[in-house]
C-alpha cells in the first residue's frame, strides 16, 4: 500500500489553516487516515463551541482520504508496541499507539507534529 498515514495533529493543523500542515499534505497524493484519528477529530468537533459546523467540516475532510480500519493484525502490532514501551517505562498516549500500529502494519510513514512517535521502533516519522 503506497502513501502516507496521517496523525490527528496534522489534520487539526489543516482544519486551522496552518501552512505547515497544508504543505505536508499537499506533497502526498495518497493520504491514509487511521480510524483512531477519525475518532479524535470527531470527538474534538463534538467538544467544540461550533459542534455541528465542525462535525460537518471533519466529515468533509475525511471524504478526501482513505481510512485505515482496525484489523486483527493491527491489534497484534498495537500490543507489541505497547508492551515494548511499557518495558522501557516510556508510555505514549493510548490512541497514538493505535495510530502507529496502523501505519506500521500498512508499511506507511506517519506524518505528525507529535515528537513522541519517534520512540516507536521501526516507525518512519515525517514532520
Amino acid at each position: 500500500m503506497n502513501g502516507k498515514a496521517v496523525d490527528t495533529s496534522v489534520l487539526v493543523g489543516l482544519l486551522r489553516g496552518e501552512p505547515r500542515a497544508e504543505e505536508l499534505l499537499e506533497a502526498e497524493p495518497n493520504i491514509q487516515v487511521p480510524v483512531p484519528v477519525m475518532g479524535e477529530l470527531l470527538y474534538g468537533a463534538l467538544r467544540s463551541h461550533q459542534g455541528r459546523k465542525n462535525i460537518g467540516e471533519v466529515h468533509r475532510l475525511l471524504t478526501l482520504y482513505t481510512v485505515i480500519p482496525i484489523t486483527a493484525d493491527i491489534a497484534e502490532t498495537y500490543a507489541k508496541i505497547r508492551e515494548k514501551l511499557a518495558v522501557k517505562g516510556d508510555p505514549i498516549p493510548e490512541n497514538d499507539i493505535w495510530i502507529a500500529a496502523c501505519a506500521l502494519e500498512n508499511r506507511l510513514p506517519l506524518m505528525t507534529f507529535d515528537r513522541h512517535f519517534d520512540r516507536i521502533e521501526g516507525l518512519e516519522v515525517i514532520s
